[in-house]
């Protein structure tokens, strides 16, 4: 477990020092494409470390170690760092909730403002 500690260090050592070389990047575009790459590097090296260690451990210990759940969250990691139109879209998701939220808080805001009126007659007014 040592030699799998050291190696995963190693690996996150590296991601930092990408990481701050990437914020040297003169274009928007460039630096994320260049961060997205990385991290999908940093997650394949992970997984890589991941399944040598869940053989070594499994055949020593005659059962599945747990380093395979780690492993199913990298890959997602890796799904996510490699698909921009996956991004974008929980991206866009993300964003409108927040959106909704804020909207429902400003009209809570104004019906306490004005008084006897509920949010939804305000939302109602205002869309």
């Amino acid at each position: 477990f040592e030699c799998r500690a050291a190696a995963c260090a190693i690996c996150n050592v590296g991601l930092q020092c990408c990481l701050l070389a990437v914020m040297l990047r003169t274009s928007a575009s460039t630096m994320q494409r260049d961060m997205w790459s990385i991290v999908r590097l940093w997650a394949w090296s992970h997984i890589c470390i991941g399944v040598i260690f869940t053989y070594m451990v499994s055949a020593e210990c005659h059962h599945l170690s747990c380093i395979v759940s780690w492993n199913a969250g990298l890959l997602v990691v890796v799904i996510w760092a490699s698909c921009p139109m996956l991004r974008c879209r929980c991206q866009k998701f993300l964003i409108n909730s927040f959106e909704r939220r804020s909207e429902a808080r400003a009209a809570a805001g104004v019906a306490g403002l004005i008084g006897n009126c509920s949010v939804n007659d305000v939302m109602a007014q205002a869309g």
